[in-house]
């Protein structure tokens, strides 16, 4: 990560403290894991002597790689962009999109696998209406619409998100977003601006809003460090844009504590754009540091734990049981296929939490309690 954040004038030193042939394998291994490596080989240009051959040739083959299947999404987005705008529907890019329209002038440097659109929630079924009409379909399956807006609502993984993700046969991967947790979605899409994108152009947020929609999705994930790698780059990357601008920000109550956050982390990692752009940290922003680099060292926490403290998470998961037992767990099983998890029984997911409980010392879960009360505040 400090490779990836540090000012310039520190890779020398850091880049000399590397054995090129025991540590590249690795790190290009974590940078493939972590969806970072167009980030990497942009920091690595001018020391590309350093890698040895074969993973200097393995870099730029996977680079590229990601680079013609982010400039698909990209005209894919424009396309499906301009589609929405025709059929009078307010739609605006956000995260990677708009990252790179924003922070990298729609060029290298950043990857994108998916597409993310939002609009208004009273135009979220002619949107999906009109997608599935240009060959996309939901990814988790045919399931009533009704049926599909009940469990998203009951589902603590959500927080207090509404969307859907669809996909055509060429592989084009949108994530139709109508609610951001406790974010106005009039608000946001009237903040919007237009941008040249891939040849065309369509609206993207605007940079404070970027940052934090970016930070809003690095709580939502946990904080885990697989997930959050791009957040915490294009969150350095705002805070570059928007100096002391950041502090500002307009959106739900946990926002400023989630930005202060992922600027504390950035802080540890030796960006020093993040030390500038704001106060000292508080209390909490540290605590949850703590648990991102925790986490960076030792694993993901078990996503349950956040679950246990909060009471929001209970209450969603008591309303879905108690519709429809069967129907909630089955949907819930479909989620998890998609995104990859294993599916688990209630009786390990006890089992293994319990587990959890008693592995954990008393500052990771008082951690824990904190990120699951932003969490609350975010949603």
């Amino acid at each position: 990560m400090r490779l990836l954040v540090a000012p310039d004038a520190e890779l020398p030193g850091l880049l000399g403290g590397l054995d090129s042939e025991s540590c590249w394998p690795e790190i290009l291994n974590l940078c493939e894991r972590w969806r970072v490596l167009p980030t990497l080989a942009a920091r690595l240009a001018s020391f590309r002597h350093l890698l040895p051959a074969i993973q200097a040739a393995r870099l730029r083959h996977a680079v590229l790689e990601q680079m013609v299947n982010s400039s698909r999404q990209l005209r894919a987005a424009t396309a499906v962009h301009q589609a929405l705008q025709d059929a009078g529907i307010t739609v605006a890019a956000f995260k990677g999109v708009a990252v790179l329209a924003l922070l990298h002038a729609g060029g290298a440097g950043r990857s994108i696998g998916d597409i993310d659109l939002l609009v208004t929630p009273e135009e979220a079924t002619r949107a999906i209406e009109l997608l599935q009409a240009r060959g996309f379909r939901p990814k988790i399956g045919p399931i009533p619409p009704a049926e599909y807006v009940a469990f998203i609502r009951n589902s603590p993984g959500s927080a207090g998100n509404e969307a859907i993700s669809l996909v055509d046969l060429t592989g084009i991967d949108i994530d139709l977003h109508w609610k951001l947790g406790g974010f106005d979605a009039q608000h946001l899409l009237a903040r919007s601006r237009q941008m040249p994108v891939a040849g065309g152009t369509l609206r993207v947020v605007g940079p404070l809003d970027g940052l934090c929609l970016t930070a809003h999705h690095a709580l939502r994930n946990d904080l885990v460090p697989d997930a959050i790698a791009r957040d915490l780059i294009d969150t350095q990357g705002w805070l570059r844009l928007l100096g002391n601008a950041a502090v500002d920000v307009d959106g739900p109550a946990g926002i400023p504590a989630a930005i202060e956050t992922l600027r504390c982390i950035l802080v540890q990692l030796g960006a020093t754009e993040a030390a500038e752009t704001g106060p000292a940290a508080s209390t909490a922003a540290r605590r949850l540091a703590e648990l991102y680099t925790h986490q960076l060292a030792h694993g993901p926490i078990n996503t349950d734990l956040a679950y246990l403290f909060s009471g929001l998470a209970a209450q969603k998961i008591v309303r879905g049981l108690w519709r429809s037992r069967h129907r909630y767990r089955v949907l819930m099983q479909a989620f998890e296929r998609v995104n990859g998890e294993p599916s688990t029984t209630l009786l390990q997911r006890m089992l293994r939490l319990w587990a959890s409980l008693l592995q954990s010392p008393p500052a990771r879960l008082w951690q824990v309690r904190t990120l699951s009360r932003l969490k609350e505040d975010l949603a």
